[in-house]
């Protein structure tokens, strides 16, 4: 009994050691410090690409919809639509990646917070606008599961925003 009360006594001591460590390395990194060190790396290597899987996601898309043959021409800028929106984010990923180790001051993020809303609402817009006739054409059916995959409501999107918009 005594080992074992001893046993919990070492690590209860190696606990609050511990604790003292990461409390003296939070007070040393001040707020400054903080905001202008560079990102850690991400663990296990490089971050995803944006779009990276988008010709997948069309694929899927297009199955999971039942496109008909007659709907392919009105498929097709839905498609295009997806994949310069893909294409603009890779770029934009891109460009952070190349300045992430410059700092970044408020202003700065708030600029690149405006432009990636920009982004994002022309982006919408644009698939809006092939949508639409696309899915005046469907059936009740195809219209059924496009509410479910191309415009998410606001619990499906919360949680698809942490990896990633959808539905591209």
């Amino acid at each position: 009994m005594r080992s074992f009360h001893g046993l919990i006594v070492a690590g209860l001591l190696s606990l609050s050691l511990g604790a003292g460590v990461v409390f003296e390395t939070a007070i040393a990194n001040s707020p400054v410090e903080l905001a202008q060190a560079p990102p850690p790396p991400p663990p296990g290597g490089a971050l995803p690409v944006p779009g990276r899987f988008i010709e997948g996601r069309i694929a899927f898309l297009k199955t999971e919809l039942h496109i008909a043959d007659a709907q392919l021409p009105l498929w097709e800028p839905v498609a295009k639509a997806m994949r310069e929106a893909a294409a603009q984010r890779a770029d934009l990923f891109r460009q952070m990646q190349a300045s992430r180790d410059q700092p970044m001051h408020a202003p700065d993020r708030l600029e690149r917070r405006v432009s990636m809303g920009q982004l994002g609402m022309q982006q919408a817009q644009a698939l809006l606008a092939a949508v639409k006739p696309l899915y005046d054409s469907m059936s009740d059916e195809q219209k059924a599961t496009a509410d479910l995959l191309l415009a998410p409501g606001p619990m499906m999107k919360a949680k698809a925003f942490r990896r990633g918009p959808m539905p591209f």
